[in-house]
């Protein structure tokens, strides 16, 4: 049988709690718990007793004798004593410590009770609580619950009914809530998603790529309406997106089918209708070739403020505001191929051993390098020559330097004079003039 909770303002019941027996119910009891605002409520048929939170519905306890099926309940005031009348000859005393203390005409129950509270000091349970600060509290509005059930003091702070918690912030900061609705909602979905059984779809074999990301955006559409069922659903203007249905449409079955209708992402025409996917699948010369260079500013940041540099997400917002100022080749090999506007990107991709093997088969053109230059893997170079005895390189040193010492100073050429005497130098000539030679007519 159920018992039913109602307000007399209403003709639906507030709160609803089955016993889970057919048998009807024989008695219900309002019993208020010390230190409590809110009475707990016992209800009792011929086999259970079952106490419960008349506001939230959540059970606190049951008990189910052995002895007999149960005619009746007697619960003491302001205590924690309970009797039941069942069909033997015996009446059986419950105590509960959380409903009250002990009896005082009971001192046997007052002395099991101090040892009990002694043995387990945590009398509180932290479920459903959140714990709070005295800021917190200030922030929230909630300073005027201190010394209730729903604000418990501990320690350095307090511990706050979650449900209150939540209805204080709802009222202290309303975009939280719609916060925490969305978040109540992803979890929702991950915990369908995990449920469900996951069915691998067959895929065709032409046009892969495209049949795989139908499939996967029809998901995400069916998880999304999945997730909004709780909503009011409205019109959707929105464009809708192809489903697998396609693949049974007589009209697009070829294309699925047949290589004639594969899809070449590499073909011009594709490329021209999906410029985003030709930069991500096809990175330009430059990009693979070069490395680009920014300007050296550190030492003029590092200069200009004293905060250390060492923040990751400061490196990563820098690099990504920057402009290179140029690209530098990474090596030889990269700026060969450059030049002969070819890509790497297949050669970079095989193994070491096939790597090698390809280079000494096809060895690299040598146009422009001179005799005896051999090309190597990986862009290297080798050149063969002859080294000189050192002897030798005495010699042509000091050879050098007589050559260097004959030109320095100012010394005479050793020409022959043709005018007989009138030339620069000799002592004779008209004028008597000493050591100057008559100038020659202009």
């Amino acid at each position: 049988m159920q018992v039913l909770i109602y307000d007399l303002r209403s003709s639906h019941p507030i709160q609803v709690k089955d016993h889970m027996y057919d048998s009807p119910i024989l008695g219900i009891k309002w019993h208020r718990v010390l230190g409590s605002r809110q009475p707990k409520l016992i209800t009792a048929d011929k086999h259970i007793v079952k106490i419960w939170d008349s506001k939230t519905g959540d059970g606190m306890t049951s008990i189910e004798p052995a002895a007999g099926t149960i005619n009746d309940i007697c619960v003491f005031d302001d205590t924690g004593l309970m009797l039941l009348a069942l069909d033997g000859s015996q009446i059986p005393a419950y105590f509960l410590p959380a409903l009250g203390p002990a009896p005082k005409w009971s001192p046997r129950l007052q002395q099991w009770e101090e040892l009990e509270l002694e043995g387990n000091k945590e009398a509180f349970i932290y479920d459903k609580t959140k714990f709070l600060t005295k800021e917190d509290l200030d922030k929230l509005n909630l300073t005027n619950l201190i010394g209730t059930d729903l604000v418990r003091a501990s320690m350095h702070g307090y511990f706050v009914d979650y449900s209150v918690y939540m209805k204080a912030k709802e009222l202290a900061d309303p975009s939280s809530y719609d916060k925490y609705i969305e978040q109540r909602r992803q979890e929702k979905l991950e915990k369908e998603l995990a449920t469900r059984i996951a069915t691998k779809r067959k895929l065709p074999k032409v046009n892969r790529i495209l049949a795989k990301q139908i499939v996967e955006n029809e998901e995400a559409e069916n998880a999304k309406k999945d997730a909004d069922d709780e909503d009011i659903k409205r019109p959707s203007k929105k464009k809708k997106a192809l489903s697998s249905d396609i693949f049974k449409d007589e009209r697009f079955m070829k294309m699925f089918e047949h290589k004639d209708f594969e899809i070449d992402e590499l073909s011009q025409e594709y490329l021209a209708l999906h410029p985003v996917a030709s930069s991500k699948k096809q990175p330009s010369l430059v990009e693979e070739h070069f490395e680009p260079v920014f300007e050296d500013e550190d030492q003029s940041d590092s200069d200009a403020s004293p905060v250390s540099n060492d923040d990751p997400n400061n490196e990563k917002t820098k690099t990504k505001g920057r402009v290179p100022r140029l690209h530098e080749v990474k090596d030889e090999r990269h700026a060969e191929a450059f030049f002969n506007r070819t890509s790497l990107a297949n050669e970079d991709s095989l193994p070491l051993g096939e790597r090698l093997a390809s280079l000494n088969d096809n060895p690299r053109p040598s146009s422009g390098i001179p005799n005896g230059v051999k090309f190597g893997p990986g862009g290297s170079r080798e050149i063969s020559f002859l080294s000189r005895s050192s002897a030798k390189y005495v010699e042509d040193e000091e050879e050098k330097g007589k050559r260097g010492g004959r030109r320095r100073g100012i010394g005479p050429l050793g020409l022959k004079s043709t005018f007989g005497g009138r030339g620069r130098g000799g002592r004779g000539g008209r004028g008597g003039h000493r050591g100057r030679g008559r100038r020659g007519r202009r």
